[in-house]
């Protein structure tokens, strides 16, 4: 982290002198595109998928933009029906198991990768907010994921990847955010970020 974002949330997409700098352009410059973001925030029309989580085909990268989109709303507008949808949401999907499918690739693959980004933006723009209970049990969701993550992306001899293949970016971003998120809190943070910014390839094959 840079020095100033050391201990600080939120970081990762934007501080709080940039959400006042958001907050500025929803009443001004972009007030009409903001306007139908907020009409139409799906976290606001019902309840969460409930644990252990919805298995069709992109159900739960739908509930991890909810989730995004519903933190986003709240850090901008401070609205408490924001804040209570953005804490429904996050809890539920925490619980899910497992984070994709059980019958392919779970837990490390697409959907969870969007899952580590939108859980890990919630806990960095929503981290004032969540109780100390609260960002416990997020912490250590993400911290299992992220594990889970890792350690099928790690490098090992004779593993390839494709780095611009979804099934790799995905994931390995989503593992980039939850690592920024907590890092100066998890332990293993720092080896996260380094493997999503592929900065650990020793043995390891690159294909086209």
């Amino acid at each position: 982290l840079k020095p100033e974002l050391v201990g600080v949330h939120p970081r990762v997409f934007v501080t709080k002198a940039g959400l006042e700098g958001l907050r500025e352009r929803a009443r001004t410059t972009h007030r009409a595109e903001w306007a139908t973001v907020l009409a139409n925030l799906v976290a606001t029309k019902g309840a969460p998928p409930p644990p252990p989580g919805p298995q069709a085909r992109r159900s739960q990268n739908n509930v991890a933009f909810a989730i995004a989109e519903i933190s986003l709303a709240y850090a901008v507008e401070r609205k408490p029906e924001y804040l209570a949808a953005a804490r429904a949401w996050t809890l539920a999907a925490i619980d899910y198991e497992p984070w994709g499918y059980t019958y392919n690739k779970p837990n490390v693959d697409l959907a969870a990768g969007h899952l580590l980004y939108a859980i890990g933006w919630a806990y960095d723009l929503l981290y004032d907010d969540f109780s100390t209970p609260e960002r416990a049990r997020i912490r250590a969701s993400l911290e299992r994921h992220s594990g889970l993550v890792y350690d099928a992306f790690a490098p090992r001899p004779g593993r390839k990847l494709r780095f611009t293949q979804n099934h790799d970016f995905i994931p390995t971003a989503g593992l980039t955010v939850a690592a920024l998120a907590l890092m100066g809190e998890s332990p293993d943070a720092p080896r996260w970020a380094v493997l999503a910014r592929g900065g650990d390839v020793q043995g390891l094959q690159v294909g086209p």
